[in-house]
């Protein structure tokens, strides 16, 4: 089977809007990211007990997307009251965690490794990048809506 699906150039954006003293304090950033040729979009719901809702690997499979593809990767709460702990994990347990407040994303850049991950325990200086392997997520109080979308070339 050949494909028809042509391959695209992703643009983000990301704008903050405020004037203070009747100024413009705002800006408006952009960057592409090209040949994109797969999209994962989803909306979970993260409970307050953590769960992996997405893995990276060497092969796609069910919840698995291939590391080595993935240029990008945006996890927005979207809940109106509680905040979202997500987790980015590597297999040797090295992890990374990020506090979403409601209705707030972050985003995470790939590289040819795909997302990439340091943590240290002891302030020592940093040593070394280390692939992500799986993406956790803990609500605080309750339950809230979670959207994961990831770009991959």
């Amino acid at each position: 089977m050949a494909t028809t699906l042509t391959a695209a150039t992703l643009t983000v954006t990301v704008t903050e809007s405020i004037s203070l003293n009747g100024k413009d304090q705002g800006a408006t950033n952009s960057f592409t990211v090209a040949s994109i040729n797969e999209i994962y979009k989803h909306i979970v719901t993260a409970t307050t007990t953590a769960t992996t809702f997405l893995k990276f690997g060497t092969a796609a499979s069910a919840g698995t997307l291939i590391r080595a593809d993935v240029s990008y990767l945006r996890i927005t709460n979207l809940d109106d009251t509680n905040f979202v702990t997500v987790g980015l994990s590597d297999d040797s347990a090295d992890t990374a965690y990020f506090k979403v407040e409601k209705g707030q994303s972050v985003i995470i850049g790939g590289t040819d490794e795909g997302p990439q991950v340091e943590v240290s325990t002891s302030a020592a200086a940093f040593s070394a990048w280390a692939s992500v392997d799986s993406l956790t997520l803990a609500a605080d109080t309750a339950s809230v809506d979670v959207e994961i979308f990831a770009a991959m070339t």
